[in-house]
């Protein structure tokens, strides 16, 4: 049965068992119809908590790894489950999933979840909405609705939340003076994970008033505030980064040094490919795999688009 594709039945029979589940068998749960989720309603709720989270957990790996399995079904009945590492796994599952109506959902998921890791995600996943919206991809009655949410979650959370740091991350796509307001503030804050969360967002703006603040950053004495800046430099192509990214090429933080790299590899320039062709001979693999990913998305970005059309070429020679 090895190489037999599992059906639902058996799938089932084995989620109510005690048994590890294989891989294989969780594949039946793909695009499952209305009829196949109603015999997954009547199995799921006498599975134990831990069961239900490590199934949950599980499909959400397989998802991202396996872009063509469809778990969005399961995934959508999953977000009333009662357990909050299930309902996290669905809300992160439900990441490719652009209908409309899911704005409706991750809302009142951001507004009522107990969980704040819950509603965390939710403000992150409206994020891709707000993204669409500012690319004008919603409708304006849509693109209030998402920065209305995303807003009043920012505003209500406590500081030491994932809600305010997710919301202000996804609200960084905006740009006014409202949203700016608050990454300033938010940078401001004694908390250092909702300062990091402001210069992502600064980043993500793709506003260079914030260049002062992340070249400020680049030296900072905490290797997760070097990252994010590193990482916010290489979004805002700031030239002026180049040599303290160079000089993070050799950071003792293996993320600092990646987000560097890569960071060099967005911004261009003469003195930027010089750094990554010697991060690419450099005897840590990691580093010189990233540079050498860095390099190919340099000459994507900045270099001659020189390619061959084959039979057409002669044509396009004799018409000069």
């Amino acid at each position: 049965m090895t190489g037999k594709k599992a059906t639902l039945d058996q799938a089932l029979e084995t989620l109510a068992g005690a048994t590890p589940i294989a891989t294989r068998l969780l594949k039946a749960l793909d695009r499952l119809s209305d009829h196949a989720m109603q015999q997954v309603q009547a199995v799921w709720p006498t599975l134990a908590d831990d069961r239900r989270a490590y199934v949950a957990a599980k499909l959400r790996a397989m998802s991202r790894i396996d872009v063509r399995l469809d778990f969005t079904p399961i995934f959508r009945f999953m977000l009333s489950d009662i357990d909050p590492r299930v309902r996290l796994s669905a809300v992160n599952g439900l990441s490719e999933d652009e209908s409309p109506d899911m704005i409706d959902v991750l809302a009142v998921i951001l507004r009522s979840d107990p969980s704040d890791a819950v509603r965390a995600a939710a403000a992150t996943g409206l994020g891709r909405f707000m993204y669409q919206g500012v690319m004008d991809k919603l409708s304006k009655r849509r693109r209030d609705q998402v920065y209305s949410a995303l807003m009043g979650a920012l505003i209500a959370s406590p500081e030491q939340s994932r809600t305010r740091r997710a919301a202000l991350r996804s609200l960084a796509y905006v740009s006014n003076d409202e949203v700016d307001l608050r990454i300033r503030d938010a940078y401001a804050s004694e908390y250092l994970p909702l300062r990091v969360s402001a210069v992502f967002s600064m980043g993500r703006s793709n506003d260079r008033r914030y260049q002062h603040v992340v070249l400020g950053e680049l030296t900072s004495v905490t290797p997760i505030m070097r990252r994010e800046a590193a990482r916010a430099a290489g979004e805002l192509e700031l030239r002026e980064a180049v040599p303290a990214l160079k000089q993070l090429i050799d950071d003792p933080v293996a993320d600092v040094r990646r987000a560097a790299v890569r960071a060099l590899g967005q911004i261009g320039g003469d003195e930027s490919r010089q750094a990554l062709e010697v991060a690419a001979q450099s005897n840590d693999p990691e580093i010189a795999t990233t540079a050498k990913e860095a390099l190919a998305e340099y000459d994507f970005l900045y270099g001659d688009l020189k390619f061959s059309m084959g039979p057409f070429d002669e044509l396009f020679e004799n018409k000069g």
